[in-house]
């Protein structure tokens, strides 16, 4: 051994520097997690909203070819994979992972219910700002008579599709007006159809011009004029309807 050699000894943490150590790694994690969190939550947002541009961009090229917009049934057979009936999902190169919303949870069903049918995370416009269909203020996303592009008066302010519901299996349908709950199944599933509250209390919603806007749920629904005549095809808030 060399005369000047320093020997080395082992050292064990105390308990009082571990407990440091611990306390400080608590601290560092619940000051990042919550900003983790946030910024998956916008990663998902903005993954949702890519999906309703690429819709819209699909949507419009339907339209540019039948010169209307899809009824009911060629909106809901894209849930369906073994429809015959595909009108809206080739104009979406066949990809229906831009119909489901990455923040979605949808309620569980059998799995001989999932072999059939895809969630769709989006519900249509099909209404307008009314609660049936006999108005005809609606964007055409119904069973009767579609409407064609030129009834809509002012397409980068009329809502055609959106975050909808409580992420139940069949959120379809997209509607401003809250229901109470009764008896009938109509009742009692409507506000399903309100824009969601899935992105930071609101929903993310598709315009006919393709573009996407995000706004919480309230302002969404809420009843001005303003905000109900984004839902009518001629661009008026029609408050008979509210």
């Amino acid at each position: 051994m060399r005369p000047n050699a320093k020997i080395e000894t082992a050292r064990a943490f105390t308990v009082i520097e571990l407990t440091l150590v611990v306390a400080i790694i608590l601290i560092l994690s619940g000051l990042l997690l919550p900003a983790l969190c946030q910024a998956k939550q916008q990663a998902r947002s903005a993954a949702c909203k890519s999906n309703l541009h690429q819709i819209g961009l699909a949507l419009t090229m339907y339209v540019a070819d039948y010169q209307k917009y899809p009824t009911a049934g060629a909106w809901m057979a894209v849930a369906v994979s073994t429809a015959p009936n595909q009108r809206v999902l080739p104009y979406a190169a066949n990809n229906r992972n831009v119909f489901y919303c990455p923040s979605q949870k949808p309620a569980a069903k059998s799995t001989a219910e999932r072999t059939v049918t895809e969630p769709l995370s989006y519900g249509c416009n099909n209404l307008g700002s009314a609660r049936f269909d006999f108005w005809g203020i609606r964007l055409g996303i119904a069973t009767y008579p579609p409407i064609s592009a030129s009834e809509v008066r002012a397409p980068s302010d009329m809502i055609l599709l959106g975050d909808s519901g409580t992420d139940t299996f069949w959120d379809m349908t997209l509607n401003p007006n809250v229901l109470a709950p009764g008896p009938d199944t109509i009742a009692m599933t409507a506000n399903s159809w309100l824009p969601s509250k899935r992105h930071k209390g609101g929903a993310n919603i598709l315009f006919c011009d393709a573009h996407v806007e995000h706004a919480i749920q309230e302002r969404w629904i809420e009843k001005t004029d303003r905000a109900r005549r984004r839902w009518n095809n001629d661009h008026e808030p029609h408050p008979e309807t509210w």
